[in-house]
């Protein structure tokens, strides 16, 4: 099931369009979020240096904890004929696809709206992984559910504070 749904999507790697807008998901909008939440958090948010540690140590930890689950449970990438980038790092889980909804899960208790959009873009980040042959199906899944965990426990843990 993993290989047919990962066949299935990395298909729509063969229109150009995708293809660029995957690489702009992946590549440039990822690494350029930190410093639109960060002018996001300094021009709109009363409580900036808790929207900021909320956000910066959630992300950290998603990103550790997925680093980790990578070198125990080492899981090679996908092969495909013509890949659009390769990546050296192990496969599961994806670690784009799990800091994204992170950051989604905490923006969305912040602002709604935010969060919202960044639910989608989440959603767009972890199928743009699978659709450049970089993730299987199941990796982008249970990055998805490891943010959406990691994101709930530092709500929890930072509503005490």
């Amino acid at each position: 099931m993993n290989l047919y749904l990962f066949n299935l999507i990395h298909s729509l790697s063969d229109n150009n369009f995708i293809n660029y807008f995957c690489l702009f998901l992946s590549y440039i909008f990822v690494y350029l979020l930190p410093i639109f939440l960060i002018i996001w958090i300094f021009y709109t948010q009363k409580r900036k240096i808790y929207s900021f540690s909320i956000l910066f140590f959630s992300a950290l930890s998603t990103w550790l904890i997925t680093g980790l689950i990578k070198i125990l449970t080492a899981i090679g990438r996908p092969i495909t004929l013509n890949p659009m980038i390769i990546e050296k790092s192990f496969s599961f889980p994806s670690g784009h696809s799990s800091v994204m909804m992170t950051v989604a899960v905490v923006a969305y208790s912040l602002n709604k709206k935010l969060g919202i959009f960044l639910f989608i873009m989440a959603i767009l980040v972890g199928f743009s992984r699978i659709i450049l042959g970089v993730h299987f199906p199941i990796d982008v899944l249970i990055g998805w559910l490891l943010g959406g965990v990691v994101g709930y426990i530092f709500i929890r843990i930072f509503k005490k504070i």
